[in-house]
């Protein structure tokens, strides 16, 4: 019998926990099942306004967003008005949970935690994106003779886009390769298992994320984009996806026994997609709150390059095997960036038109659910326009109520659920790197053809071109069982900062300057 493992963490990345107690109770997810009948439940709650880009990073340092400084993958760089890619672990302030505990001498293997960075110097083993929805910078691990290791006895991950358009085909296609994926990261996790002794052992499903923001539509006859003749073919892919993880999550547990602290995990949710993220930045621009910026006009010699390149690509592209042609995506993704680039468009979220050097404020990515606003502020953008305190104030209360006023025209709703300033809600020396306002789309406006009015903005009219058809929802659930862990429901909600210093505390390791507070009940410090 191998060395007992004392803390197991699971996480079904995006799991919406109203399909999961479902399926629970409906014996799709029978493993699940026996967890909440005989673990601590709670629910968990994300950051409010960045429980997208900001989850991973908030889970794992036990700090809010203000303080690790990630809001989403693509960020504005402080002092100017360019933007980069914030890669893990690079623009992350605060250190994740495993590091400290690595310092104390504890075991540890930590699998495929999302957005989070791969650190050579752990005292264990560390893998990241060995299959990932938020793919960042490709497979790594903590040493090359461990990712040699991987790549020899469970070869790559399964590749899969979670993002473009799906028939029939293609969603059976992509449903194949998460399932796939599920049981081979299943293979992996038990093999490292197994070997017993660990300290900590994490492991992290994707997949679920990835069926959610595709697939959606196929689970909720509902929605906008429901297709039965897809459905037909391709069955409910996220209910096939989480029946698949739940057969791995039984896997895994039977390789440790009731003395192991298991804490399964839903760190946010999903259902369908809402709002109007696409129009934010023209509705800044009809509102007034921002400038549009002059029109570029690209040289006639770059549109005849991309043509040409365009025509021979295409030809190469069609005659290429469907092998050949899933190892090249990456390289045909990006020379197809470019050549459909138009310097007068921005992807939805980005500052569209925008002049940002002139303009009051600009919207800044942050996630499909709230949409951000970055004031251009004297004394830290390069030429701020609003002078920071009472006249930054009065004019986001302005711009708060001109956009609470604009309204769903086709279902009389209003458009925002709530305006909420970034300041009011978060406090930390990181954030500067923030969006100043944060805009909550309203959740019974489903994604689709948008009709938005109000007095101020008029009538502005779009369609969602985009493929995803679930979103995320703030809300999630955990279960932890182990020993002296009595079954009980708890009346509270847990904030997913609270899991790093649960973790820590469980070997013996107190967290410093954090904001989270240790799970107690999981502790077993409060009496059921």
């Amino acid at each position: 019998m191998p060395p007992l493992t004392k803390v197991l963490f699971l996480e079904m990345d995006a799991g919406e926990h109203t399909l999961v107690r479902r399926w629970a109770a409906e014996g799709v997810m029978p493993t699940v099942q026996k967890l909440l009948q005989r673990g601590i439940v709670g629910p968990t709650m994300a950051p409010e306004g960045f429980f997208v880009g900001s989850i991973w990073p908030s889970l794992t340092t036990g700090v809010s967003p203000a303080k690790h400084g990630v809001h989403s993958w693509e960020q504005i760089r402080s002092g100017s008005y360019e933007f980069f890619r914030a890669s893990p672990p690079d623009y992350i302030r605060h250190e994740p949970f495993w590091k400290p505990l690595s310092r104390a001498g504890r075991r540890l293997a930590v699998f495929d935690m999302p957005l989070s960075g791969v650190y050579k110097k752990i005292n264990g083993i560390q893998t990241g994106e060995w299959g990932a929805h938020d793919a960042m910078y490709g497979f790594r691990a903590s040493s090359p003779a461990l990712k040699e290791e991987i790549l020899r006895k469970f070869g790559p991950a399964p590749s899969f886009s979670c993002d473009g358009p799906k028939d029939a085909r293609r969603t059976a296609a992509f449903r194949d390769r998460l399932i796939d994926g599920i049981r081979r990261k299943a293979d992996l996790t038990c093999h490292y298992l197994s070997q017993g002794g660990w300290d900590f052992f994490g492991q992290v499903f994707t997949e679920s994320h990835c069926a959610g923001h595709q697939c959606w539509h196929l689970h909720d006859q509902t929605s906008p984009f429901h297709d039965p003749a897809v459905l037909a073919v391709a069955g409910d892919v996220m209910k096939e996806v989480y029946a698949e993880i739940d057969k791995a999550l039984g896997r895994i547990l039977s390789l440790v026994d009731d003395d192991t602290v298991t804490i399964f995990l839903l760190g946010h949710g999903m259902g369908h997609s809402y709002g109007a993220y696409h129009l934010f930045p023209q509705i800044l621009l009809q509102l007034g709150a921002s400038n549009p910026r002059p029109r570029i006009e690209e040289a006639a010699s770059s549109r005849a390059t991309k043509h040409a390149t365009d025509s021979t690509l295409s030809a190469l592209w069609r005659a290429m095997p469907q092998g050949v042609k899933d190892m090249l995506k990456p390289l045909r993704d990006n020379l197809r960036g470019w050549i459909d680039h138009d310097p007068n468009w921005e992807r939805p979220g980005g500052p569209r038109h925008i002049d940002l050097a002139t303009s009051p404020c600009f919207t800044i990515d942050n996630n499909h659910a709230c949409s951000a606003v970055r004031l251009n502020l004297v004394g830290r953008e390069p030429t701020g326009v609003l002078r920071p305190g009472a006249e930054a104030d009065a004019f986001c209360d302005q711009l708060a109520r001109d956009l609470l006023e604009i309204r769903d025209m086709d279902r009389n709703i209003p458009a925002f659920t709530k305006v909420m300033k970034t300041a009011d809600l978060y406090r930390g020396d990181a954030l500067d790197t923030l969006p100043d306002l944060l805009a909550q789309w309203n959740p019974e406006m489903p994604v689709g053809k948008a009709r938005l009015f109000s007095p101020k903005l008029g009538l502005l009219e779009g369609e969602y071109k985009l493929h995803r058809t679930g979103e995320h929802r703030p809300p999630g659930l955990f279960v932890a069982t182990g020993r002296g862990l009595e079954p009980r429901l708890l009346n509270r909600t847990v904030s997913v900062m609270d899991f790093a210093p649960t973790f820590t505390s469980l070997l013996g390791v107190e967290l410093e300057n954090i904001d989270g507070q240790p799970i107690a009940e999981v502790l077993g410090r409060v009496d059921a």
